[in-house]
């Protein structure tokens, strides 16, 4: 099957290989610049140019073919929790095409987008969009635990125990504590495309050491506690040598008296899922999050609560979540009830239901507002304003998602 992208009603057409009903990821997270500011997000000559879609645009957006035959709906977003990476596309395919309105699964990468047409553009038969792994809600919140199951299935690299870069196995190694505060929190892009959440934790005599927590989408994603700059932490820790260098991983992690383990009892890596250990949270070993468990979820700012989640802004050429859209109580903040955007690097998304934000009540209400037009993030970077009110890096949008 031929895929024809026509991103962001760009002039230049990109054709693609998909092989049968085969899923590959969307694109691979890019590695971070070692400056404040990453690269600046310059564009070369021809390449493309940025937009900024809010997620409630994109779902319900109509999807045709080549030929202009309506293929289905947008339902939702599969987004990767760690890199903010729309993995897959739930696609509701029409009925008229006798498919009965099916859920399927498609590569994000499989998709061009025409914002001139207000659609999407995929050039696949009825029977390459049959062949694609269905959508069913109960087997979403099964998570990772079935071996066969729905999420291990559109997820399989991100359980690839020969291609991981960090151990899955920890009972070995021994281990020493390090006990400070977190200084800063960064992503990084290791071996594979593979994405990592890296804490420095500065120590009462004033030493730094960088700690590797493990892969972002289950550090950033998948803890009961709020992970934040100057929060006191304790972390267990053991070495590992890669590529020659010697590394420190996390075991636990604890913040607040509360711990966010790495590794189980048995010193199993606790984001690799398995059917033998009941005791683990079936959802806890999920590498992906819908938009729409998102959308008016409660926010805490370091511990205070800060409105609610009203949508998130996906970059579509990259394919990636950028920003979350946060609508903050007013009656709390005591300012006028104005959208906030928030960069998703300094999001964490807990069990306990809420979304945390590694940010305060100030930095919140002087963040730049949502703009109506959120095309007007691509004009002269306007998007990089964003970052310095977080004092985070600005992200490299670059590349198109596989």
């Amino acid at each position: 099957m031929r895929v024809e992208l026509n991103m962001c009603a760009s002039a230049a057409v990109v054709v693609a290989t998909l092989a049968g009903s085969t899923l590959s990821m969307a694109g691979q997270p890019e590695k971070d610049a070692p400056t404040r500011e990453m690269q600046d997000g310059s564009r070369a000559a021809g390449s493309q140019k940025l937009m900024f879609v809010a997620g409630a645009k994109a779902l319900g957006m109509s999807v045709k073919s080549s030929d202009d035959k309506t293929l289905g709906t947008v339902d939702d977003l599969i987004i990767d929790r760690g890199s903010g990476r729309v993995r897959y596309i739930i696609l509701k395919s029409g009925t008229t095409m006798g498919m009965g309105g099916k859920l399927a699964t498609v590569p994000y990468g499989s998709f061009g987008w025409d914002s001139a047409d207000k659609h999407l553009t995929l050039m696949a038969t009825p029977e390459e969009i049959k062949a694609w792994p269905e959508f069913e809600k109960k087997a979403w919140m099964q998570g990772a635990r079935a071996d066969d199951g729905y999420v291990r299935t559109i997820g399989k690299d991100y359980y690839d125990a020969v291609k991981s870069p960090w151990p899955l196995d920890a009972k070995d190694q021994a281990a020493m504590t390090v006990k400070g505060s977190v200084k800063s929190i960064s992503r990084h892009t290791v071996e594979g495309g593979n994405e990592e959440l890296v804490v420095v934790v500065s120590s009462p005599n004033g030493a730094d050491q960088e700690i590797v927590l493990g892969p972002s989408w289950y550090a950033a994603g998948n803890n009961s506690i709020a992970l934040y700059r100057g929060a006191p932490i304790d972390v267990d820790v053991f070495k590992v040598n890669r590529a020659g260098s010697s590394i420190s991983m996390a075991h636990t992690t604890r913040i607040g008296g509360k711990d966010m383990p790495l590794y189980d009892k048995q010193g199993r890596a606790l984001w690799v899922p398995s059917s033998s250990t009941p005791d683990r949270d079936a959802f806890s070993a999920a590498p992906f999050v819908l938009a729409t468990e998102l959308k008016g979820k409660p926010v805490d700012c370091r511990g205070e609560a800060c409105g609610k989640v009203k949508d998130v802004v996906m970059e579509c050429t990259t394919g990636r979540v950028v920003f979350l859209i946060v609508d903050p109580d007013k009656n709390f903040l005591g300012v006028a009830d104005e959208n906030r955007l928030v960069p998703w690097a300094i999001m964490t998304r807990s069990l306990d239901g809420k979304v945390h934000l590694d940010a305060d009540k100030a930095m919140i209400t002087s963040g730049l507002a949502a703009p109506s037009d959120l095309k007007s993030l691509g004009t002269n970077n306007e998007y990089k304003k964003v970052y310095g009110t977080y004092d985070v890096m600005v992200p490299v949008l670059d590349g198109r998602p596989k």
